[in-house]
Formats: C-alpha cells, structure tokens, sequence
C-alpha cells in the first residue's frame, strides 16, 4: 500500500527521484510512466506530482543529479594530482577513481548514455554548466602537472571518459566473454582496470 506523505519530506522526495532515476536508466525514460515511479517508491500518485510536477521535471532532476554525483568525484581526484610521485602514476590514480566512482554510480551514468543515444548529444544547457567547466578544469589542472598545453588534452580525456563508461556499465559476465578471462567478479574488475590504465597511459603519455 503507497505511503502517505510523512513528516520528511526530504527523505520522500528522496525516495521518489532515486526510483525515477533507476527505472529511467533501466527501461528509458519512455518506457516509464509516473505511475510506475510511485509504485516504485511507495507512495501515491498526487505525491509524485507535489514534489516534481511531471515526468518531465523528474528527468531534468535525475539528468542535474548525475552532474551532482560527479561534482563528489572532484575532491577525490585533485589529491591525486599533488600526491603522485610519476606521470604513471598520476594517471593510474585517475582512471581507477574515476572507473570505480562510475561503478559506485551505473544508474546515474546509464541515464546519462541513454540521453546521448536518443538526442545524440547532451543537451546544450547541461553541456554548458556541467559538462565543458568539468573537462576544461580536468584538462587544466592535468596540464600543469604533465606540461603541456590544456587544448591539447580535451579531446584525449574525454575519450578515456568513453572507455571508462562503457566498461563501467558492462557485466562482469559480459567482461568475462570479451577478455576471455575467468576468475572472481573483483578480478575481473581489476582486470578492467588495468586495461584501462594501460589504454589512457599511451593516450595521455605517448
């Protein structure tokens, strides 16, 4: 039975944007109704509607709450960026935080790949506040630690991004086939993983 609208409204509003947000990246955001999403979350119909409206605002919600859970994903790279002792290891640093923060976060970033399939693009609004500022401080910020120039790195992290997103939103059994390996889902994570590294070493280094 839905829950009525309790004292929290945080914690229910909360609780109706993270059932959108995991039934958008799974079936698409046509293949969802609002109907859906309440039953999803417990709670009535009228109280998805108080909180945000239409399905349409509940995407715009769940697409802003990407951008917010990579905003958690900066004070955990610039350490990094001080801390490495070796260009190597810099970049090995990097793309394993950022490989297991898009694990941490497969519904925000299916959502995210789902939009740029249908639309072809992220929209020119999002690309604007969240996506151009994120990859030009990404690009800076790396730039003066290898010495080179910012323009020169746009282009080569965001393909390291694609790699990373990609197999970060692939199974363990689908890793498994493609590499050919056998083991523990954790070794094939690291597996991954250290393809990965290897992949943006030659990228970013060579």
């Amino acid at each position: 039975m839905a829950r009525p609208v309790n004292a929290n409204a945080e914690l229910t509003r909360s609780r109706v944007l993270n059932a959108a947000l995991n039934l958008f990246s799974d079936r698409g955001v046509d293949g969802t109704s609002i109907r859906d999403i309440g039953r999803e979350a417990d709670v009535s119909l009228a109280t998805v509607h108080h909180y945000f409206g239409s399905k349409e605002d509940l995407v715009d919600h769940c697409l802003d709450s990407v951008y917010l859970a990579m905003a958690e994903l900066q004070p955990r790279l610039l350490p990094v960026l001080t801390a490495a002792s070796s260009h190597d290891e810099l970049v090995e640093k990097l793309v394993r935080t950022y490989f297991r923060f898009a694990r941490e976060h497969q519904a925000n970033v299916r959502l995210l790949m789902r939009t740029v399939i249908d639309q072809g693009e992220l929209d020119e609004k999002r690309r604007r506040i969240y996506q151009m500022p994120f990859l030009a401080v990404g690009a800076e910020r790396l730039a003066e630690v290898l010495q080179v120039p910012p323009a020169s790195l746009r282009l080569r992290l965001q393909s390291i991004v694609h790699m990373t997103v990609r197999y970060a939103l692939s199974t363990e059994r689908e890793i498994r086939e493609i590499a050919g390996i056998k083991g523990t889902d954790s070794e094939v994570l690291l597996h991954i993983e250290d393809h990965l590294v290897d992949l943006a070493k030659r990228i970013l280094l060579n």
